[in-house]
């Protein structure tokens, strides 16, 4: 009788000895596990955001972002994007056709939905979208695009945040030196000769026609960079977009 006992009893030490060493290797493995390095980068509306240095899942609500993005090479990192950032709306789509695999949601992916792809950063056009997304522990990253010199600057930021600032240079590097060129090619054409240009804001399908950009929009540069007259270009709308009803 007191050999059965004595054989249980160091079966249960056995075991316990063998769960103890199980729960240590587990251990062990997970403190093993390489720490993500991070480093903090600016964003343009004065936060400092905390950002892993490999960014490897990236949610974008801007279809210009977008863009930018894939001409800085990260377009196989992204998981969403806009619905307005489309294949009936953007060029790059013609070059990259293989990012009409990423989902477009309108208004972007849910904070739940988020927050389970394990997205790294969500970058964001509107300033209202920070808080809302800080709160639910997510991590937003505001640039803005609205005109060439934002475009410029949000673009540098990109090649900090990707550690690729010789694209970033060189993305800046041609438009400094296009841009000029053809401003300068076409600064003589006679007023009355120029063409005449609407660019209508169709974000969604709640737009109309009628919907455009104020003069401050990077579109209205750009025409006028080219030569052409923008019918709205003088008229100043309180959110740098509105309806034109004449």
């Amino acid at each position: 009788m007191e050999d059965k006992v004595m054989k249980k009893s160091i079966s249960i030490l056995l075991l316990l000895a063998l769960c103890v060493t199980l729960f240590s290797g587990c251990a062990s493995n997970n403190s093993d596990a390489p720490e993500r390095e991070y480093h903090t980068v600016t964003d343009m509306a004065g936060n400092e955001v905390e950002l892993p240095v490999n960014i490897e899942r990236i949610s974008c609500m801007s279809a210009t972002c977008e863009t930018a993005l894939v001409a800085m090479g990260q377009a196989d990192k992204m998981i969403c994007t806009s619905t307005f950032a489309s294949g009936d709306f953007s060029f790059t789509y013609k070059v990259f056709p293989e990012l009409n695999d990423v989902e477009k949601v309108k208004g972007g992916l849910s904070n739940e939905e988020l927050i389970a792809r394990g997205v790294d950063v969500v970058f964001v056009k509107s300033k209202s979208n920070v808080d809302k997304l800080k709160e639910a522990g997510i991590t937003p990253f505001y640039l803005e695009f609205n005109n060439i010199e934002q475009t410029k600057e949000s673009i540098t930021l990109l090649g900090e945040i990707f550690n690729v600032p010789d694209i970033a240079n060189a993305y800046i590097g041609y438009i400094d030196e296009y841009l000029p060129m053809i401003q300068e090619r076409l600064a003589n054409i006679p007023d009355e000769e120029k063409i005449t240009v609407y660019a209508p804001l169709l974000r969604s399908s709640d737009n109309t026609i009628f919907n455009t950009y104020d003069p401050s929009h990077i579109s209205t540069e750009m025409f006028d960079a080219c030569g052409a007259y923008v019918i709205t270009q003088d008229i100043e709308f309180p959110d740098h977009h509105g309806i034109i009803t004449e």
